[in-house]
């Protein structure tokens, strides 16, 4: 008998991507996920014999060939997904595309090296227009599909709250504040900005949880700044939540550049979950879901501005009564209600 829909990941288990899917699927009912090694314990999933990327995909696209759901869900606009996932609807299976980053030019596409620039914005416009619907996890990539000449539905699916397994926290007699960021120290993060705006803020301990090919680089320019910050490296998701606990003030640098505009971090959802006062910038997702003073901070791309919305969260009753609002928000973008939205959507594909 078949299952509803298979949703596609382009990579592991472990990815900044697959965090979406994981929590997505587990709240949909009949739905199996399809993953690179390495092998998690995770209910409904398969996984390739190979951690190459070009095997991977490869494997992917054999086993979408036998697979008997009903319709395909591709997350991410490469290859890497997007080859396999083309399979299953060259079988006559309903392709939803998932589009959760730009990865053209003018995006990720721009700090890539060649070729590889080039394939992801060709292949992104390719699939894009191939898909029998979109999910978005930003208005800005709804306006680029139109843009790309995309004429079917597109449903905005942002990315949720681990409202489930974050508990909300608040410590309410503090003496020096404790800053938290939580990243991939990869080629999108903003960590500089930070770092920055560090250099106008006193008597605050700035801790950074991740890793990446960037950190050296981040660790020179806080040692250059004169900056008193701790990086703790890439952390499971149970050490994150500790820190999580642990912190006053949440930082989530989003500077005004395509990349931004159209992403959905999962990092919002989780600071949000745990009760934590937001300080980001008014760009794209934030837009939506931060309301200045109310759940979070919201500035614009000047370190200094960026450093003074922190300041303000000294007051502490500011700062409890935008924590409480954060959890309210979190709260209605937990997991489960997302992926309440994203079923509305395969019921309608699954009634045609």
């Amino acid at each position: 008998m078949s299952h509803l829909v298979t949703l596609v990941s382009g990579s592991n288990a472990f990815s900044g991507n697959a965090t979406r899917i994981i929590n997505l699927g587990k709240h949909i009912s009949d739905a199996s996920m399809l993953f690179s090694l390495p092998r998690t314990e995770l209910k409904n999933a398969a996984f390739t014999h190979f951690s190459n990327r070009l095997l991977a995909m490869g494997e992917k696209a054999i086993k979408m060939t036998v697979d008997d759901a009903r319709m395909v869900h591709c997350f991410k606009t490469l290859p890497t997904s997007g080859v396999p996932s083309l399979l299953g609807k060259l079988k006559g299976k309903p392709l939803i595309l998932d589009w959760d980053d730009f990865e053209g030019f003018g995006g990720f596409a721009d700090q890539d090296s060649f070729p590889y620039n080039h394939i992801a914005d060709c292949f992104e416009k390719w699939i894009v227009k191939r898909a029998d619907a979109l999910t978005v996890v930003s208005p800005f990539l709804e306006r680029k599909a139109r843009e790309f000449g995309f004429t079917k539905d597109v449903y905005f699916i942002p990315n949720g709250a681990d409202t489930e397994g974050i508990k909300y926290f608040f410590h309410e007699n503090r003496g020096r504040l404790k800053l938290l960021f939580v990243g991939l120290l990869y080629k999108s993060s903003d960590l500089d900005f930070v770092l920055e705006s560090m250099t106008h803020i006193n008597d605050m301990d700035l801790t950074i949880v991740g890793d990446g090919p960037r950190r050296k680089e981040f660790e020179r320019l806080a040692a250059k700044l004169g900056l008193n910050v701790t990086f703790v490296g890439m952390k499971n998701m149970e050490e994150v939540k500790k820190y999580l606990y642990a912190c006053d003030i949440a930082l989530m640098p989003f500077i005004d550049n395509i990349s931004n505009r159209s992403r959905s971090p999962v990092k919002l959802g989780e600071y949000l979950a745990a009760g934590k006062p937001v300080v980001t910038n008014d760009v794209g997702i934030m837009q939506t879901v931060i309301e200045n003073e109310k759940n979070g901070i919201k500035t614009n791309d000047n370190p200094e501005a960026f450093a003074k919305g922190v300041m303000k969260l000294e007051d502490v009753k500011l700062r409890r009564r935008i924590s409480l609002n954060a959890r309210k928000t979190a709260e209605q973008y937990s997991w489960k209600k997302i992926a309440e939205k994203l079923s509305k959507v395969y019921a309608t594909f699954s009634r045609q």
